[in-house]
């Protein structure tokens, strides 16, 4: 009885499918797809996407107005997705800085939903 196996290889930038067919005797690839432009970035892209609009509807700011806070969250997307890779279950936590014309704000939220600290200076 053949057994089939399929190995998914999702890079940074691509995405890669086999299938293989295994048998006593042998190993036979039975399918190979490749996508070149879908890959860990485009899911880290709508990750932020949500995860923006969670942030926008519990504090009122929202983060993609501002580089710098799209890249602190990217790159806690990116270290979520690493602890992913190893674990059932992994949070997010984010502090984005904001700047404005009358306070400073820091804004530090789990955004699983639970408000960790929201303070001005």
């Amino acid at each position: 009885v053949p057994r089939y196996v399929a190995f998914v290889d999702f890079g940074h930038s691509h995405t890669s499918v086999f299938v293989a067919k295994f048998t006593q005797e042998k190993l036979t690839i039975e399918k190979q797809v490749h996508e070149r432009n879908l890959g860990a970035r485009d899911m880290d892209w709508e990750l932020l996407k949500h995860y923006s609009k969670m942030f926008d509807e519990q504090n009122g700011v929202d983060p993609m107005s501002s580089q710098k806070a799209r890249l602190r969250m990217l790159e806690s997307i990116e270290k979520q997705r690493k602890v992913l890779s190893a674990n059932a279950d992994a949070p997010i936590n984010v502090c984005l800085l904001y700047t404005s014309d009358a306070a400073d704000d820091l804004l530090c939220v789990d955004l699983g939903g639970r408000r960790i600290i929201k303070k001005k200076k």
